[in-house]
Formats: structure tokens, C-alpha cells, sequence
């Protein structure tokens, strides 16, 4: 596969009271062409600050990225006009964004609300945008889309309306769609219509997705590769096999023990939880060395001092741990 999104080195700051925060400390990922990848880390770690970097939607002032690249199909996103990114954005790369009733407009159409992006981007008749919105409704398995079309956002259950959004997302025909917390406030069989629906559009238009969430079940449902976010910082990378199976830093040891686990054999359950002990440090003053280190269980004097690097464990598969030998065999 090709690379269709990179992010290089990323540095999003904020101007605050409290002083400069650190939203996002170097981060570099890599998207290819028809792949699903998820960001996952816990509240505040910084996922959401990616897929809006990646949108042009850090609201500035206070946010500024300040450093890093964000390249699309050899197309520098950072330096692009006001009028490039308001034609990408929504048209070439989509976002789907985490409340879906206040994602959509109360007082108008569903209909009314997918063919405004289609007329925004394409140039078509306002019949042939509303063709579209009850095309692209069908695509995401609404039930009677052309009733549907005509009717309010409150009218829908949340999974009909996330669904809504999904098709809201696809209606210009992105390359790349950003999925922010899909299964945010959803139940189990929801989040498990949620998790089909994206996989088989995924499969059958070649779309390249970005999943951000906290849910270690989810990433294991959906995404092909699965980069682990802390503090802004990203701290390991590889397939969701590699992750899963092989977990390398501590932290995403800990993501996974929170994960209620059955096995194979009824009998075979994880008979407690574990927890991360601690919160995230405060992302004021831009600390060294490790920013997992005051909750880590096996940190060593050289964890304070200095920021550990990503380095290769296995192939695609990297960690950022100044003691991956001694976490891994534990």
C-alpha cells in the first residue's frame, strides 16, 4: 500500500493562563491508501487535537501548530489557502465528528443538510444534491431514505443519527474520512452496527479511515494498524495483531488490561481489572524525559531525564521505552 496522509513531527501549542500547553509534541503518523488506522489513548492524551490538525480546525487564538507537516497526496496542508482547505475539507478529506445531535442542524432536513455539502463542492442541480443525500442515506442503511431525507434529526434514534453523519461524511466521495469517538454514547449493539457499516464501506469504496478512540475493543474490531497516544506524544505503532498480541510500552499494557477479556473457553475470563494508577501530567512547561514516567511501573532513574525515541521492535512495529526489554518480558 501506498502512503495517501503523513504527518510529520507535529507541534500544536496553546496560550493559556496557566502558561504555553503542549497539545501535540512531535507527532508523526502515516496513512495508506485503504487502510484503517486508529489513535487510541485516553481523555485528553490529544487524538482529537490530531484529526482536527489534519482538518484545519484548531481554533486559533489559542491554538497554533508551530511546528511539523501535514502532507495529502504530496500536498502540503499547513501552507494551503483558506480557499484550498474549505474545498478539502469536506470534499477530499471528511470528518465525523463526535456528538451527532449537536453535529446536526435541529431546525433543518436531513436531506436539506447532505445536499448542502453537495452543492458546496460539486457542481450539481439542488435535485441532483438531494439524489445524492438519498443515494448516500441508502449507502449507510437508513431505512425508507426518501422518507427519511424529508424528516429532523430529533425524529432519529442516536445510532440512525450517526448514521446520518457517516452519510453526511460520504456524500462528496472523500479519500479519507476521519471518525472521531463512533461509538461514543452508543450501546453494545449499535457500536456493533456502527463497526459493520464502516468496514463494509470501507471495503467496498476503498476510503482510507482514521478512527480516534479510547476503546482498546474497538481498535480491535476495525483498524488494520494502531498508533497509542500519550501526553501528546505518540508512544508505539505497528498492526492491531502486533499491539494486541505483543503490547511493548507499559501504557498500552495498561489499555489492554482494562479491557474486560473472555476467552475461547467460558472459563477463561480475566478475573479483575486492572487500573493505570494516575492521571496524564499537566501538558504546561513541556517536561523531559518520559511523559509516562511518573506513572510507570518500571521507569529507571534515565526515564526522568531524557525522552525516549521510537525505536523498531519488529518490523512496522515501534516503541517509544527506555526499557522494552525488561516491560516486554514481564
Amino acid at each position: 500500500m501506498t502512503g495517501i496522509l503523513s504527518i510529520k513531527n507535529l507541534v500544536v501549542d496553546f496560550k493559556l493562563r496557566a502558561g504555553n500547553t503542549r497539545a501535540l509534541n512531535q507527532v508523526s503518523l502515516e496513512l495508506m491508501n485503504g487502510e484503517i488506522l486508529g489513535i487510541v489513548g485516553e481523555s485528553g492524551c490529544g487524538k482529537s487535537m490530531t484529526a482536527l490538525s489534519i482538518m484545519g480546525l484548531i481554533p486559533s487564538p489559542p491554538g497554533k501548530i508551530t511546528g511539523g507537516s501535514i502532507i495529502f497526496d504530496g500536498e502540503e496542508l499547513l501552507t494551503a489557502s483558506k480557499t484550498r482547505m474549505r474545498q478539502i475539507r469536506g470534499g477530499i478529506i471528511s470528518m465525523i465528528f463526535q456528538q451527532s445531535m449537536t453535529s446536526l442542524n435541529p431546525v433543518l432536513r436531513i436531506g436539506d443538510q447532505i445536499a448542502e455539502c453537495v452543492l458546496l463542492h460539486e457542481e450539481v442541480t439542488k435535485v441532483e444534491a438531494w439524489a445524492r443525500a438519498v443515494e448516500t442515506l441508502t449507502m449507510v442503511g437508513i431505512p425508507e431514505p426518501e422518507i427519511r431525507a424529508w424528516g429532523y434529526p430529533h425524529e432519529l434514534s442516536v445510532g440512525m443519527r450517526q448514521r446520518v453523519m457517516i452519510a453526511m461524511a460520504l456524500s462528496c466521495r472523500p479519500r479519507v474520512l476521519i471518525v472521531d469517538e463512533p461509538t461514543a454514547a452508543l450501546d453494545v449493539t449499535v457500536q456493533a452496527q456502527i463497526f459493520d457499516l464502516l468496514k463494509d464501506l470501507q471495503r467496498e469504496t476503498g476510503i482510507a479511515i482514521i478512527m480516534t478512540t479510547h476503546d482498546m475493543g474497538a481498535i480491535a474490531e476495525l483498524a488494520d494498524r494502531v498508533a497509542v497516544l500519550y501526553a501528546g506524544h505518540i508512544i508505539e505503532t505497528g498492526s492491531t495483531r502486533d499491539i494486541l498480541t505483543n503490547p511493548q510500552h507499559p501504557y498500552t499494557r495498561g489499555l489492554i488490561s482494562c479491557v474486560p477479556y473472555l476467552g475461547e473457553n467460558p472459563t477463561e475470563v480475566r478475573p479483575y481489572l486492572t487500573e493505570i494508577k494516575g492521571v496524564m501530567p499537566s501538558l504546561t512547561g513541556f517536561e523531559s524525559g518520559c511523559a509516562f514516567a511518573p506513572r510507570c511501573p518500571y521507569k529507571t532513574p534515565i526515564c526522568e531525564e531524557v525522552r525516549p525515541e521510537n525505536e523498531a521492535v519488529i518490523g512496522v512495529h515501534t516503541a517509544a521505552c527506555h526499557n522494552l526489554k525488561y516491560v516486554a518480558a514481564v
